[in-house]
């Protein structure tokens, strides 16, 4: 065999070309953009949302509360101000409110009253209700709390 013999292989059309290098920055700039568009996603939805849900909330507490005091039909809310209660103004927020239920007869047949105490998994409100006849609790309900299946016992 001499050296003419030998000639050069052709290139295998198996091997693939390598693809140019990404660089670093470009990385980084495609994840922050996806980052942003995600986060800006996230808010939209949540504003978007919030109303509906807020709306819900209120809907699922004015259910609570005729649930908790029975023969109620109608409320009114207060909040404690100066030691005394007031009765509050529509789309005011206090962190403490109490809900004056009233029968068909107009006359007060209890009192709903927001609670809330350390869980489990997080904190849970409740909302029981108050008859100052008897002067005892006529019903009790749970309005939020944070459910973990992984903690439930089976029997």
């Amino acid at each position: 065999m001499t050296a003419s013999d030998i000639t050069a292989a052709p290139a295998s059309p198996d091997i693939p070309e390598q693809p140019p290098e990404v660089s670093s920055t470009r990385m980084i700039l495609t994840m922050a953009g996806i980052g942003i568009i995600s986060g800006i996603l996230l808010v939209f939805t949540y504003m978007a949302t919030l109303p509906t849900i807020e709306k819900n909330k209120a809907e699922a507490l004015e259910r609570a509360i005729f649930d908790v005091v029975p023969g109620a039909s109608s409320k009114l809310t207060f909040t404690p101000e100066d030691g005394r209660l007031r009765l509050m103004e529509p789309g005011e927020q206090p962190a403490e409110r109490y809900y004056a239920a009233y029968g068909d007869d107009g006359n007060l047949v209890g009192v709903a009253v927001e609670a809330s105490g350390q869980g489990f998994a997080d904190i849970v409100k409740v909302l029981y209700g108050y008859d100052p006849d008897c002067q005892c609790i006529v019903g009790f309900k749970a309005v939020s709390y944070t459910h973990l299946r992984a903690h439930e016992t089976k029997a």
